[in-house]
């Protein structure tokens, strides 16, 4: 199915973005799947996160799917790590093929541990000072 130049197929695609509690992954996780269901797809969205305000490891998964999802699924196919914690708990979930973004200054992703990932490694905190933002 193919909506506003995105290309869906039958199956289901899974988003995750994870980090350190405060850094907003709630709320980018949230809005990404807020966006895919207005484009009339399926959601379900899945929010892990510590008792603690700031701190501690946390994520937010939404799986999309031109059917009903009933359940979030454990496959990721676009991983988001804002943390090493990220990255090293969710390596084994990744589907072959995936793509994982990541900070390059504060994240490394062991090719050789994941070698059937594509690797988009960003220099946020150069970007961010390009732009003329804090970190």
């Amino acid at each position: 199915m193919k909506k506003r130049g995105v290309q869906i197929s039958d199956t289901v695609v899974t988003f995750k973005i994870g980090g350190i509690g405060g850094q907003g992954q709630q709320a980018a996780g949230l809005l990404f799947a807020k966006v895919w269901a207005r484009q009339g797809y399926w959601t379900c969205d899945w929010s892990e996160y510590p008792s603690i305000i700031r701190g501690g490891h946390g994520t937010y998964q939404v799986s999309v799917g031109r059917t009903p999802v009933t359940a979030a699924y454990r496959t990721i196919h676009l991983l988001v790590a804002l943390s090493q914690e990220t990255a090293n708990r969710s390596i084994g979930d990744l589907a072959d093929g995936a793509a994982v973004v990541f900070d390059a200054d504060k994240v490394k992703v062991d090719a050789a541990r994941a070698p059937r990932i594509r690797h988009h490694a960003l220099p946020i905190a150069q970007l961010l000072q390009s732009a003329g933002a804090s970190p």
